[in-house]
Formats: structure tokens, sequence, C-alpha cells
């Protein structure tokens, strides 16, 4: 009976690998959730491109219906990161040495972080999901000695053949960019400096937590194009 109290042991440490390790990221990462897209919405390799840019969307629906697309088979769509609103938390579903499709025809040399923001169920974007994904573009940067500038770290809606408006206004692009600039040399983003339009010791409070009524109203129509995720053109 040991022997196979021992093939079982075995066979649990190899399941409970860290996802990191799938998912091919350094150990100087944040924590992530390794929950792989289906074959067939990502394609292997870098087709001899390499990493240039990072990309930031915001979903138009919740975590869950966004990993439920990027994992069926045949949607033909995905993401390398997908950060939730409410804690943060980091699904990776590609691998950083293989091409998602979020971007069109700027899939090969970017790496796509898409941000839970649902307007219509009231699910906006946070300061946990800020940090998190703040830390996530920081080391993303120096695994790949990307600039962290607002020509490498751009929106969807900023890149060639772009087909959407995310992130829409509600994405505080201001406070996002500080704390980026004030990553610290392990990789962690700090609190934004006097010349990011904050204090050393606290971080302004994002728009997006104090959205007006106008900031709603343009949101919606953002929402609004894009509706659901089958109607998305990656």
């Amino acid at each position: 009976m040991r022997w196979i109290l021992g093939i079982a042991v075995v066979l649990a440490c190899a399941f409970a690998s860290p996802a990191r390790a799938l998912g091919d990221s350094p150990s100087n990462y944040p924590p992530l959730l390794w929950l792989p897209a289906a074959e067939g919405n990502f394609t292997v390799g870098r087709g001899g491109e390499h990493v240039t840019t990072i990309v930031i969307h915001q979903t138009e629906g919740s975590y869950r219906s966004a990993l439920s697309w990027f994992r069926r088979p045949g949607s033909m769509a995905s993401a390398h990161y997908l950060i939730r609103a409410s804690d943060g938390e980091i699904a990776q579903l590609v691998a950083e040495s293989n091409t998602a499709y979020h971007a069109s025809s700027a899939n090969y040399w970017t790496i796509g972080i898409e941000h839970e923001f649902f307007l219509r169920r009231g699910i906006l974007f946070t300061e946990v999901q800020y940090r998190s994904s703040a830390a996530l573009v920081c080391a993303i940067a120096r695994r790949y000695d990307i600039p962290i500038d607002r020509n490498h770290v751009v929106g969807h809606r900023e890149l060639p053949d772009a087909h959407h408006a995310d992130p829409g206004p509600l994405w505080d692009w201001s406070y996002y960019m500080s704390l980026l600039r004030s990553c610290s040399s392990d990789g962690t983003p700090g609190q934004p400096s006097p010349t990011d339009g904050g204090s050393a010791q606290t971080a302004p409070m994002p728009a997006s937590l104090v959205a007006t009524e106008s900031d709603l109203v343009r949101a919606l129509l953002t929402a609004i194009d894009a509706l659901h995720y089958p109607s998305r053109l990656w």
C-alpha cells in the first residue's frame, strides 16, 4: 500500500506545481493563477517578433465571463492576463512566449492585459486592481526592457487597426502611470512621487472611483460600443 501512497504523493506534487512555472513567468512576478486559454484561441510562438509593447484592455463583462470566453474552444480570443476588480487577482491565460488574440495586427509584438470592468453591473476599476496591474506591468517591463511610458504602455484603442474604444474614460491613465513610474527596484509599484501629482506618502484617489455623471455617460457609450465578447474583433 505504501507504493500506492507514494505514487499519489508524486502525482499530487506534479499537479500542484506553481502556476507561474506553467505560464513561463519569472519568480519576481506577482502571484498568478494559471488558467490556460483553449487551444486555438492563441498561437504558439511569436512569429519571430519581440515583445515591445504592453496593451491595456477592459473587459465589458465580468471576470468570470471573460475567463469562460477565453477558455471556450472556438472563441478565437484571449489575453495574456486578466485582473479581477474586487481583489486584484491575476489570471494568466496565455504564456508570454505565445501570441494571444487580443489586438489584431499587433498581437505578435504585444502582451495583452484585460481588466474587469462591467458598468451595467456596477463593476468599475478599483484601487487594488490598479496596483495589481501596475505590479504586473513593472515586472513585464523589466523582463523585456520595455520603457515605462505611454508609447510602450498603451490602450487597445491606440493600436494600429484598432476597432475598440477601451479602456474607456474611467481608466485613470495619470494615476496608473504614476504607479508604474514609481516602481521600486524589486518591480513593486510604490506611492506616486510629488511630480506625478501625488505625495510620497498618499496616493491620489483614482478618477474612476470618483466618477462624475458625464464620465459615466461616456463610459456607458463605450460599453454599448463593445457589448458582448462574441461581437468584439480581436
